[in-house]
Parts: structure tokens; sequence; C-alpha cells
């Protein structure tokens, strides 16, 4: 119903109330008004539906924001488990320096990753004519996210694990020829990170 269409509606009610008119007149007035009070109705039940979506979208922006909070924390903790080896493992200086360097680049991925969503997630929240297929597009992103902190977060332990490994067999190394072993053996875990960090 356009907005003239309505005005005359509006003029007409006033008119059944001020004074008698046709019973024909009245009866579309009633339907009209019936009709009017059914879009009210519609529309109520419309703006509660989009409260309920958005509220089901913030939801999900703080399990990200929560997300998001613990993988910083994890990161915080393997740099001080870093810091922890380089002091054990006093003759490996060198290669701590590079193992290092190599865990910013990790870092500096991860952050990448996380700015990504941020600003994926910024746009979600100016579209939400487009809510529901938004919301599986972020849920997918999220699961693949997980998917590669969880390869990369693996493939760091297991190097730590065998660096701890060789740091305990050191004392079993009394030849050139055992340090050699020793040397190589690190030589190919520092590959298998630089491979990491590529496929990354």
């Amino acid at each position: 119903m356009t907005n003239d269409e309505k005005r005359e509606m509006l003029e007409l009610m006033r008119q059944v109330v001020k004074e008698e008119v046709p019973p024909i007149v009245r009866e579309i007035v009633r339907e009209e008004t019936a009709d009017l009070r059914a879009d009210v109705a519609t529309l109520k039940t419309d703006v509660a539906t989009l409260k309920t979506d958005v509220g089901t979208l913030k939801t999900d922006v703080g399990t990200l924001k929560t997300d998001v909070g613990t993988l910083k924390t994890d990161v915080a903790t393997l740099k001080d488990d870093v810091a922890g080896l380089k002091t054990d493992v006093s003759f490996l200086k060198e290669k701590s320096v590079e193992f290092e360097q190599e865990l910013h680049d990790i870092t500096e991925s991860i952050q990448h990753i996380i700015d990504f969503s941020t600003r994926e997630f910024n746009q979600i929240k100016g579209r939400l004519d487009s809510l529901e297929n938004r919301i599986a597009n972020l849920e997918r992103r999220f699961s693949s996210l997980e998917n590669q902190v969880k390869w990369v977060t693996d493939a760091i332990l297991d190097l730590r694990a065998d660096l701890k490994k060789h740091q305990q067999e050191h004392q079993k190394y009394s030849t050139h020829e055992d340090l050699l072993k020793l040397e190589s053996r690190v030589d190919r875990l520092e590959a298998q990170l630089v491979k990491l960090l590529e496929e990354g």
C-alpha cells in the first residue's frame, strides 16, 4: 500500500469515528486495518528475528576473541620455552639464534592470520543482509585456521622434543665423528622447520 493510500485509509477511519459512513466503507476500513495490524505483527517478528541473529553474531565475536587470546598466550609460552632451551643448550647458541628468527617468522605468520580474520570479521558487521551466508563462511575460515595452527604447533613441539632428546644424548658423544652426526641431525631439523614455514 502506498503512502497516499494509507493517508486515504486514515481519513476514512477518522470519518468512521466522527460520522456514519456506508457499511461497505466500514467493511473496507476494517479489512485494511486488519491488514495493517498483520503487517505490523510481521514487522515485529522480523525485528525480533534480526535481534536474535545479531546476538548470535556477537556471541561468535566473543568466541573468536577468546580463541585469539588463547593463541597469543600459546605463542608467548612458546617464546619462554625457547629462551629456556637456549640456556640449557649452550653449545648450540648460534643455532638457537637462527631458530629464534624462524620462530619470529612463524609468529608473524600467525599474526597475519589473526589480522586477516579481524578484517573479515569487521566486514561481516556491516553486511547483516547476508548474515547466514557470512556466518557459514566465517565458520569455515576458523576451522581452517584451527587446523593450520594445530599443524604448526605440532611441528614445533616435535622439533622441541627432538632437540631435548639430542641434548640428553649429547653426554654420549665424545668423538669428532659423533659430534658431526649430531650437527647433521640438527641440520635436518632446521630443514624441516624451513619446509614448515614455506608450506605455511
